[in-house]
């Protein structure tokens, strides 16, 4: 079965199916049956071949192309280096300054004059014979050339035009192969490849570069720096060594010197993408995450398809809650190279802060297709199956990324919460803990070691854990929550109350903290405000179970039995399990004249499973880790 579908070349026939690589051939190269039917290439049938065939030989030729720039390489690479040194001892030799020549004893300096004076012959000498061998070389080349007909600049252009285009996407997937499995990649024999692929017209300084990029490219900075050193040494404006350190530099963590390097590229060229990038990506680190967008902005007014700026815009759009823009900016870059790793990651990320939790795990499985080893989307995926309560899948997936880093500090909090929601809390407190132990700042995982001790009633432990993650981040919604119902718990009423309005400052809707409010002023015997903060909650979700219990307590606590049992049996169609709790309301307001209505509160069947329920939901919908 044909593969290539090419027309014959004379019109009226059918798909070629046959070419010719008889040297002295005359006829069409590429033709059909009826070509072949009509007698063409009959004198040399031993050197047709089928079209399917084609690709194969031109591959054999493409390597045989590039053997042969290897080898003419190898030659001028030697010139290169001979030219280097002997550009060096010249140097050496004739720049002579007043201090050096001080310095020398009298035999030392007749021989320096010596030289001084035999310089014009010496020169003259150089220039004759070198002018001898570079005029033939360049009649060499230049017949070579024409005879290859390589002259034809229409052609060169276009070659060009397409190589441009093509060489970021080729750059970026020679990257993310290169990075699919490191335990694999034989680095010394890859570097010895890039030297193998210098092309002909590289200097000296050229192969130092090479290799600086290559080294930056599978984590080696500090080498890296030492080959860009090499090139800034012979070349300190040069605008691809100063823009390579300033990567390496931001890798290793100095961003002010990276930041230095960056700046000095973007004053010799200041339209130089890449360094735009590079400073963009800096800033990042240093979270100054608006500032970076606008470097690339910059970058992208001077190239629209540079793939990793649009990369990192939608990423930096995604820290800083624009989740929609950073969906918009990851596609575009995706419409450009539609396998590119960090978009696809970002893209799914955007999608599960967006709670779009089965879109965003489609999204992440096409990352895992790529790279079954890109453990952020690994810990992505499992954090959206635990968001839609797949706990166990969510696990499978969390245990496949710390199979690959097992201190990887967002899986272990990921892992903890699952195991806390499937009530394995000791299991879940071990790993939270040795997320904390890599990163004791860790503000996820602080919140949820505070969770977990407040589930195994650690109330004291958990409001101090929840603390410590509002001491970084005092808006952070689940650790006030956790806060304030661990108060409640303790019955400390008028601090849970304002735990709770410090939540309702920054979500006026947040349910649970309007129960956990409407049943400390019930604690506080102020009924009538602990009814209308349950009406508040019954607003939002009529049918808000832990809503309902507290209005039926407060309204039995006023006497008003008929209202309270009508919450209490709407509670019941909503859930016949409460059964039990009809039956006690029921047995008080008989001995309610004997005052033992209050005795009520304090039956834990009555509200504490239910508050855990409320709980759970709660821990289960929260996801703010972007």
């Amino acid at each position: 079965m044909q593969n290539h579908q090419i027309i014959c070349p004379i019109e009226g026939h059918q798909l070629a199916q046959l070419f010719c690589l008889n040297k002295d051939c005359k006829d069409n190269r590429i033709y059909c049956i009826q070509c072949k039917q009509k007698g063409y290439h009959s004198s040399h049938l031993n050197d047709l071949q089928c079209i399917d065939c084609l690709e194969k030989h031109f591959f054999k030729i493409r390597q045989g192309c590039d053997k042969l720039i290897n080898e003419l390489g190898l030659m001028i690479r030697e010139i290169d280096e001979l030219s280097a040194k002997l550009f060096q001892g010249l140097k050496t030799k004739y720049q002579i300054s007043i201090e050096r020549l001080k310095q020398l004893d009298q035999k030392q300096m007749n021989e320096v004059l010596e030289q001084i004076a035999q310089f014009d012959e010496i020169q003259n000498d150089i220039l004759e014979k070198v002018k001898v061998c570079s005029k033939n070389m360049i009649i060499q080349l230049q017949e070579t050339i024409q005879v290859l007909k390589l002259q034809d600049l229409n052609n060169e252009r276009e070659i060009i035009k397409q190589e441009q285009g093509d060489i970021q996407i080729f750059n970026q997937k020679d990257h993310q192969i290169i990075n699919s499995d490191y335990a694999n990649v034989n680095y010394d024999a890859i570097i010895k490849l890039l030297d193998n692929k210098l092309f002909i017209n590289q200097n000296y300084q050229q192969s130092f570069l090479i290799k600086a990029l290559f080294l930056s490219q599978i984590g080696d900075h500090e080498n890296a720096i030492k080959q860009a050193d090499q090139v800034l040494s012979i070349d300190h404006k040069n605008v691809e060594a100063l823009c390579a350190k300033a990567y390496c530099l931001a890798m290793l963590g100095n961003y002010k010197d990276s930041v230095t390097q960056a700046d000095k590229a973007l004053s010799n060229y200041s339209g130089h993408v890449e360094s735009l990038y590079i400073k963009a990506k800096v800033l990042g680190f240093l979270e100054e995450y608006n500032k970076s967008i606008k470097y690339l902005d910059n970058a992208l007014s001077i190239n629209s398809k540079h793939v990793e700026s649009l990369c990192l815009k939608a990423y930096y759009l995604g820290i800083l809650g624009d989740y929609n823009n950073s969906i918009t900016y990851a596609e575009k870059a995706l419409s450009i190279y539609a396998e590119h790793v960090e978009s696809l990651s970002t893209k799914s990320r955007s999608l599960r802060m967006l709670e779009k939790y089965k879109e965003a795990i489609y999204w992440s499985d096409q990352v895992i297709s790529i790279n079954s080893k890109h453990i952020e989307s690994l810990s992505s995926k499992a954090q959206c199956l635990m968001m839609i309560s797949y706990y166990d899948f969510a696990l499978s997936y969390v245990e496949k990324a710390l199979m690959i880093n097992p201190n990887h500090v967002k899986s272990l909090y990921i892992k903890s919460k699952c195991l806390m929601m499937v009530q394995k809390y000791q299991e879940a407190l071990q790993q939270v803990e040795k997320a904390l132990s890599l990163n004791s700042s860790h503000i996820y995982s602080l919140s949820t070691k505070a969770c977990i001790l407040r589930m195994i009633n650690k109330y004291s432990e958990a409001i101090e854990w929840a603390d410590q993650a509002l001491h970084i981040d005092s808006k952070y919604i689940e650790p006030l929550f956790t806060k304030a119902l661990s108060l409640l718990r303790l019955r400390r009423d008028k601090e849970a109350i304002n735990a709770a309005d410090k939540i309702l400052s920054l979500n006026p809707k947040h349910i649970e903290s309007i129960c956990i409010k409407a049943k400390s002023l019930m604690h506080l015997s102020n009924h009538k405000e602990a009814i209308k903060w349950a009406n508040k909650a019954l607003y939002i979700n009529e049918n808000h179970i832990d809503s309902l219990v507290i209005k039926a307590q407060s309204l039995g606590l006023l006497g008003n039995y008929n209202d309270a049992f009508k919450c209490v049996d709407k509670a019941l169609s909503i859930n016949p399990n409460l059964i039990h709790f009809k039956s006690i309301f029921f047995q008080h307001i008989q001995v309610v004249h004997q005052h033992l209505w209050v005795n009520l509160m304090k039956q834990p069947k009555f509200s504490t499973k239910l508050q855990n329920k409320m709980m759970k939901h709660f821990y289960t919908t929260q996801d703010n880790a972007y």
